[in-house]
């Protein structure tokens, strides 16, 4: 695009979404239909705007030569295939296309904590999401690991002033320091760069009265969010405060149907496939709650090693 205004932005894809990259092959007899996207930055204040009605006049091209070995036929459009710099703009642009659904999984790429799955865990806003106190957690568009990054402890146990057992929750926890910061900063620029801050309600144990409030980029989820309300969900505080994933919803995960919550690290096995939420025992001081290698909830000491599989939220 040309003359476009130094506060407005655009994106350009093939009408069914799919990036438009140098070399795709456009067969003969056939045409392709272009989706221009034009819209304010995100980052400009008063001060970058016009002070007079505008007329903006610009144009989009595209060149097409004639194929040669290079040229490779477009990539079948679906969640996996996109790139995170289209994933990003469709969500933030509110254009997600319809093979955007819920359980839709990508591979990525994070350095030295190897290649991971994440999957779309969920895209609802019910109203419920809107009442005061709510943990927005399970709200809006969440990317959930499918699988752990880490198997890591939860919090010291005796051994540091940090946070011993689940006093202080999750806010306090070291896990959720690390997954704020190394996890974070292992995904890719474009992916990393599109997560929002957001609200997270947390449980409490014995040594604490209240529930915890706090802000994230990445967060662990809750029996809720995985199980829905039933007896899975009873030893957690915060219960009341989230509501159960799309993902874990529509395939009928409960208390009495579970293996749809299994997760694995790597191909272990045994220990690595118990995996870490965010809510203390609420009968205790010195436990976590996990999911185990069944997919049931399980109790946990806090300095025991499980699975790391964190949740957030791109806008």
């Amino acid at each position: 695009i040309t003359t476009l205004p130094t506060y407005l932005e655009y994106s350009v894809t093939y009408n069914d979404g799919v990036d438009i990259a140098p070399n795709h092959l456009l067969a003969a007899n056939t045409s392709e239909k272009y989706k221009v996207h034009v819209g304010y930055k995100k980052d400009i204040d008063q001060s970058d705007m016009p002070t007079t009605q505008q007329t903006l006049n610009f144009s989009f091209s595209v060149t097409y030569v004639q194929a040669d070995a290079n040229a490779t036929e477009k990539p079948v459009p679906s969640f996996g295939n996109d790139s995170w710099e289209t994933i990003v703009n469709n969500v933030k642009n509110n254009t997600i296309p319809s093979y955007y659904t819920v359980g839709s999984a990508k591979e990525v790429d994070m350095g030295t904590f190897g290649t991971h799955t994440l999957r779309i865990a969920n895209t609802s806003t019910p109203s419920e999401c809107s009442t005061t106190g709510f943990s927005q957690t399970a709200c809006g568009f969440v990317l959930e690991f499918a699988d752990s990054v880490a198997v890591l402890r939860m919090n010291p146990f005796e051994e540091s002033s940090i946070g011993n057992g689940n006093i202080g929750g999750w806010p306090a926890s070291e896990l959720r320091t690390y997954v704020n910061s190394n996890v974070y900063n292992a995904l890719p620029t474009a992916l990393r760069n599109s997560i929002i801050d957001t609200t997270v309600v947390s449980a409490h144990g014995t040594e604490d009265s209240n529930n915890f409030t706090s802000t994230d980029k990445l967060y662990l989820l809750s029996p809720m969010e995985v199980w829905g309300d039933n007896d899975f969900s009873m030893m957690d505080t915060a219960r009341f405060f989230s509501r159960q994933m799309d993902y874990y919803e529509n395939i009928g995960v409960d208390n009495n149907s579970y293996s749809g919550a299994i997760k694995q690290y790597g191909n272990c096995g045994g220990q690595c496939s118990y995996w870490w939420l965010r809510e203390p025992e609420f009968d205790g001081w010195r436990n976590f709650i996990g999911v185990c290698d069944t997919g049931e909830y399980y109790i946990a000491l806090a300095s025991f090693t499980m699975g790391v599989s964190p949740a957030f939220r791109i806008a």
